[in-house]
């Protein structure tokens, strides 16, 4: 069923997508995000971006009142197989977002769970401010069945950003910002 993620606290309109590197399973009350990032294996375990093991994906469906929807970071093609196997034995999966640098892989993702979504992450990648650049982050997140692309910070320009959207992709950026005002930074 679908998550009623929690509020920005923003006024804003069409108030951004934040996405928080989670420490637990369950999102803290009223930290702005509506997403929850997660790294999962084959065995369907979530772990914190440092690795610490945070439980399972059964865990994190069970919880009562989500409030975040799930961002999860996959790596190999066990894991998709693991996923199709969870979603036709245990929980119907939608409201998910699947983040890989693997395009075939998330391309395994859209054919065989079609209801949920994916983004190509193109943070690690050493990408220029040029048009081949721009038309590898096009044909990659198309190629992958995607319309979610996260860019690494250097790319995060106004410009490229626009060009980009004109593409009809949704641009996530890659940041550490800690703070309001550095979050501001990236938004702008």
């Amino acid at each position: 069923k679908p998550v009623a993620v929690q509020d920005t606290g923003t006024d804003a309109s069409m108030a951004p997508t934040l996405v928080q590197s989670m420490s637990s399973l369950a999102a803290t009350a009223g930290d702005g995000s509506s997403n929850s990032f997660f790294t999962l294996d084959a065995s369907l375990n979530l772990t914190s971006v440092g690795g610490q093991k945070l439980g399972t994906l059964t865990d994190l469906f069970a919880q009562a009142s989500r409030m975040t929807v799930p961002v999860v970071r996959i790596n190999a093609q066990a894991t998709v197989d693991a996923l199709v196997a969870f979603s036709k034995d245990v929980h119907a999966l939608s409201d998910i977002t699947f983040l890989s640098s693997n395009v075939a892989l998330l391309a395994s993702v859209r054919q065989q769970l079609p209801e949920t979504r994916t983004a190509v992450d193109f943070s690690a990648d050493a990408l220029s401010n040029s048009t081949e650049s721009l038309l590898k982050i096009s044909g990659d997140t198309n190629r992958a069945g995607a319309k979610i692309a996260v860019l690494p910070a250097n790319l995060t320009t106004r410009d490229f950003v626009a060009r980009l959207q004109r593409l009809l992709l949704t641009v996530w950026a890659s940041s550490d910002a800690a703070t309001p005002a550095q979050a501001a930074q990236v938004l702008t």
